[in-house]
């Protein structure tokens, strides 16, 4: 007599991990991760934005299979606003629940407002004997 057992692992998925965020412009970014653990079903990873991590914005929703694949994935996100410093997390889900939320990253768009200089102009008046140094912005 043999006997054959199945078992299937079923869950929420695990967490994705972001891995890298790289090819920054004045208008989009490349972020890359690794799925975790499916939990048994197709799953939906999410990546949102934020610019001030209270508002965040989900900018993509991609359905992955349940295969095991540990192949990093990569996207551009676009239509950001340069010289701006965005909040990246994602999470994934299936129909069991969602995952917990990655770590949040961050970076910073190429532009106008991260080469913004502040002037100094020191002015020397002279009164009576005593110098006064005034700094203006």
């Amino acid at each position: 007599m043999h006997y054959f057992i199945s078992c299937r692992i079923t869950g929420p998925p695990g967490t994705p991990t972001l891995t890298g965020i790289s090819s920054i412009s004045h208008t989009s970014a490349v972020v890359s991760w690794v799925e975790g653990f499916h939990g048994g079903f197709d799953q939906t990873v999410t990546i949102q934005i934020s610019s001030d991590k209270t508002k965040w914005v989900d900018r993509l929703k991609e359905i992955r299979s349940h295969l095991e694949n540990m192949v990093p994935r990569h996207t551009t996100i676009t239509g950001l606003l340069d010289g701006t410093t965005y909040y990246v997390r994602m999470f994934a889900s299936n129909e069991l629940g969602d995952s917990k939320m990655s770590e949040v990253w961050n970076f910073t768009t190429q532009g106008t407002k991260n080469n913004i200089m502040t002037k100094r102009v020191l002015h020397t008046i002279t009164w009576i004997g005593y110098n006064f140094t005034t700094c203006l912005h």
